[in-house]
């Protein structure tokens, strides 16, 4: 299945985008549905569903820019990589960070603590660390984890092209094996807070399985075609996402970062799953026409720069218009869906500011992309 662009892994990015936009909606609305079981878990589960989809779609992704560099640039050149990812992702990441920095009160960065904070932010290693995990913007964590990846993932790249099979086993095998050295071996031995479970269970090494699945769905991809039926693939398709449904609703009472097998291999099972079930619709070959797919389409576009600043606007909303509480406190589906209109309209607006040339083209763009005009 060899096509010039992937709309099926676009919709899955929207999913991703849109699981994390509502669940952070939620959090920040106090968490509204907690009597009902059912909806509390699914929308609390969002974030981890979110991140899963990122860490298997960015190693999909940056595997597809690496066969194209192979293909039209005569081999991969590293710096090259780099460069481009660097210029796609820094200008927005620092002056959502420059924006924070400008408007806390009370200085409280300028300090040897928050000169720290700042330091680690700027180098993309503050994920690192439990003190400067969410400090400055809580979304931006994952930053870190995925920008880490860039440096390895030429190498890894070259390794899954000799065995992606052994590759892919041996990734899983090493982050079962390092989350099982640090709940079991290491976090009994010190005094650590619960919230350290979940910083370094989405580290590089703890979150590597994910990354290398996504790569391993590139080539496959790229390498098989489809000899299955189609009611065969939907009938498949429809078994993993109940089995998706049953490992989400473990964590009713199995929590993924916990020192337990649980804890070892929920992320490792979820991203497989997630996996295939990605493989499985692919093989569909779904016509996304009319207006619903063109808004999707259009949101997994501009999921990095919504990514951003969804938590940052959202959060500032809340805590100053009275507007946005009222609508919070009364409805949290409405709240929910103007956030996301809000925050998906910032997001393509910050990403053509930062990444265009052209403000009228853009715009040209956009009412072909949702009017099909």
């Amino acid at each position: 299945m060899n096509q010039k662009r992937n709309y099926t892994i676009d919709i899955f990015r929207t999913i991703a985008i849109l699981s994390v936009l509502i669940y952070h909606f939620y959090v920040l609305a106090n968490y509204p549905y907690q009597k009902n079981v059912i909806l509390n878990r699914f929308i609390g589960i969002g974030g981890e569903l979110g991140v899963t989809l990122f860490l298997v779609i960015s190693g999909f992704s940056i595997c597809t820019s690496l066969q194209k560099m192979e293909e039209t640039e005569n081999g991969v050149n590293s710096k090259e990589f780099l460069k481009k990812r660097f210029l796609r992702i820094l200008p927005q990441y620092y002056v959502s960070i420059a924006i924070v920095l400008l408007l806390t009160s009370s200085a409280q960065f300028v300090n040897k603590k928050g000169l720290f904070d700042i330091f680690t932010h700027l180098f993309f290693v503050h994920n690192w660390f439990p003190s400067t995990h969410g400090s400055i913007n809580g979304v931006l964590w994952s930053m870190g984890t995925i920008f880490q990846f860039y440096f390895i993932s030429v190498f890894l790249y070259k390794l899954m092209k000799r065995n992606k099979w052994i590759v892919c086993i041996s990734s899983i095998g090493i982050t079962i094996c390092v989350k099982f050295l640090i709940f079991h071996l290491i976090f009994p031995r010190i005094s650590v807070e619960t919230s350290w479970y979940f910083i370094y269970a989405r580290q590089i090494v703890t979150a590597l399985d994910n990354f290398v699945l996504g790569m391993l769905l590139c080539m496959v991809l790229k390498e098989t075609r489809f000899n299955i039926k189609k009611s065969m693939v939907y009938i498949g398709s429809i078994l993993i996402s109940v089995g998706i449904c049953f490992w989400i609703w473990q964590t009713e009472t199995k929590s993924p970062y916990a020192d337990n097998i649980w804890g070892y291999t929920w992320h490792s099972v979820f991203a497989v799953l997630l996996t295939i079930l990605i493989y499985l619709i692919c093989g569909l070959e779904l016509e996304l026409k009319g207006f619903i797919s063109r808004v999707l389409l259009w949101i997994a576009k501009y999921q990095y720069g919504t990514y951003i600043w969804h938590f940052l606007v959202a959060s500032t909303l809340l805590s100053y218009s009275s507007a946005v509480q009222v609508i919070a406190r009364n409805s949290f589906l409405i709240y929910a869906l103007s956030m996301c209109f809000i925050c998906c309209g910032i997001g393509f607006a910050s990403t053509v500011f930062f990444e265009s040339v052209s403000y009228k083209e853009q715009w040209n763009k956009l009412k072909q992309e949702l009017l099909g005009k």
